[in-house]
């Protein structure tokens, strides 16, 4: 009675795996799956897993089962009723479940987690744009700065000696036309 109230107050989720199904599964197996207790121990456990994940969990369970080496704890995702992908966070050890070899496995939902870390990724490569844009606009600026300081001394140059050019000859016109090219390249910067 106090291993039951432990298993079934744990936070995280408690599963015996044998022989492809479900022996023992508590309440937050339920919870973080959506499905009823009758649901999970009458359907093989592979097929609450991701279909991209189910693979690698299955190699993982078998060779774990054989006695092999096999990594005792990694992510995977499950499918829930819902529909919804959930990442979970498996810790799996061999055991004797009615005297025939099992797994005892701890599952952690981590979907919260992975979600945040993609919503920080994707901020941080927002600000990685911006800070890019920023630059690009400060170095637009900072160019635009230094050819006015080249062309207003040129503007200004030019209508003096416009001023003081005769019309109509054809130091006048040259020098109208030089003034019109660097307004232009004003009016551009």
């Amino acid at each position: 009675e106090q291993y039951r109230l432990v298993v079934e107050n744990a936070n995280e989720g408690i599963i015996i795996a044998q022989n492809g199904m479900f022996r023992l599964a508590n309440r937050k197996v339920s919870e973080i799956l959506g499905y009823s207790q009758d649901e999970l121990m009458s359907r093989s456990f592979i097929d609450f897993v991701h279909p991209d994940d189910r693979q690698m969990v299955m190699d993982r369970h078998r060779r774990r089962m054989a006695g092999r080496e096999a990594p005792s704890r990694y992510l995977f995702r499950a499918v829930a009723q819902s529909g919804a992908t959930r990442w979970l966070s498996i810790g799996a050890v061999m055991v004797s479940w009615e005297g025939r070899p099992a797994t005892l496995n701890f599952l952690t939902d981590i979907t919260e987690r992975i979600e945040m870390e993609e919503e920080k990724k994707r901020m941080e490569a927002q600000l990685a744009q911006a800070q890019k844009i920023e630059a690009l606009g400060t170095f637009a600026g900072g160019i635009a700065h230094d050819l006015n300081n080249i062309l207003y001394p040129i503007i200004i140059n030019i209508e003096l000696l416009l001023a003081e050019a005769e019309e109509g000859t054809e130091t006048h016109e040259t020098l109208g036309q030089i003034l019109t090219a660097a307004q232009r390249g004003r009016d551009l910067v």
